[in-house]
């Protein structure tokens, strides 16, 4: 026998003009820092590649939304290993009002069906193109929800954070330049510098690294919002900026509506192998959030990292832990 609840409820995919009444249902479920508005609802689910309406499901109770599941796979050329063989449940809320009444594990169950219909293998709640989450976040209570589901837990990653008015150069980095002198700059990129940036990262980083950042400079993103680092005259580094002029499109800037204003963030962040071992990381690390400064950002976040230690070599603090799971496809 249907509950009183299940009588009420009818389905249908997720809607364009739907928007604003599921960012609602998304800000009372969700307490703070993960309140969003428009622009990363947009950047997360149609903005992502391949992304389409019927990947979402929307469970409503007359014109009120109470419930909605957003799942994503590859659907472009294999990159690295994302393919369509990885299937991602971008995100999951069920209003307060009826939460415990079984709604949240129907929509499980159905966005499993559905992932399983494109050919996934495995089921992982967050960390896709274009995320909401990398990962459950620990702060929402939601890993015991996902274990009675047949989810596993294998670690956590963390966003950082801190407040960068009053940031000073770290002293290993300004020695790193000291001993490097004209052999090394850094500086935010130019027009000029994106073959070699895109070359570098073909070579360096060709899986999801190489995508976004190529994705961001096609959209129209700022060459200077990449940080470039140079030795010897040939690039060996980067680090992506998000300035408060950035648009959102970066998983690390979801949060800044809890972020002390103007809000950023940086990240990815790498080196190429052959300089590795020269303290270069932190050197170009420091430059990076320099800049940041120097563009007025105050809350500043590095996203989806296990490095704290590093990070905190230049006052990031762990903010947010989110719990990486996973569930094979079981027939």
């Amino acid at each position: 026998m249907k509950s009183e609840l299940e009588s009420k409820l009818h389905y249908r995919p997720l809607g364009q003009t739907d928007t604003d009444k599921l960012i609602n249902l998304w800000n009372e479920t969700f307490q703070p820092p993960f309140h969003i508005d428009a622009a990363v609802w947009q950047h997360c689910t149609w903005d992502t590649p391949g992304f389409a309406a019927e990947d979402g499901r929307v469970a409503w109770v007359g014109q009120t939304p109470v419930g909605v599941i957003i799942t994503k796979v590859w659907r472009l050329t294999p990159l690295g290993t994302l393919d369509h063989t990885r299937g991602f449940i971008s995100a999951l809320a069920v209003h307060p009002q009826v939460q415990r009444h079984g709604l949240g594990g129907r929509l499980l169950e159905w966005a499993e069906w559905r992932l399983r219909e494109q050919g996934a293998v495995v089921f992982l709640p967050g960390r896709e193109v274009n995320p909401f989450f990398c990962g459950i976040p620990e702060p929402t209570g939601a890993l015991p929800f996902f274990e009675k589901h047949g989810y596993t837990c294998n670690g956590l990653v963390y966003d950082t954070r801190r407040d960068l008015q009053g940031y000073t150069p770290h002293p290993q980095g300004q020695a790193t330049r000291a001993r490097l002198g004209d052999r090394l700059t850094l500086r935010p990129a130019s027009a000029a510098d994106i073959p070699d940036l895109l070359a570098f990262l073909d070579r360096e980083f060709p899986g999801r690294w190489r995508f976004d950042i190529g994705r961001f400079l096609d959209q129209g993103g700022a060459p200077a919002d990449i940080m470039v680092l140079c030795l010897d005259g040939e690039l060996h580094g980067f680090a992506h900026l998000h300035s408060p002029h950035t648009p959102p499109t970066a998983y690390g800037m979801n949060w800044r509506l809890a972020l002390t204003p103007p809000a950023g963030g940086l990240g990815p962040i790498g080196v190429s192998e052959a300089v590795r071992g020269e303290k270069l990381g932190l050197t170009l690390l420091d430059a990076g959030v320099q800049t940041l400064a120097e563009r007025a950002v105050r809350g500043c976040v590095i996203d989806w990292t296990t490095l704290l230690d590093f990070y905190a070599k230049i006052g990031f603090q762990p903010w947010i832990a989110y719990h990486q799971a996973r569930k094979p496809v079981t027939e």
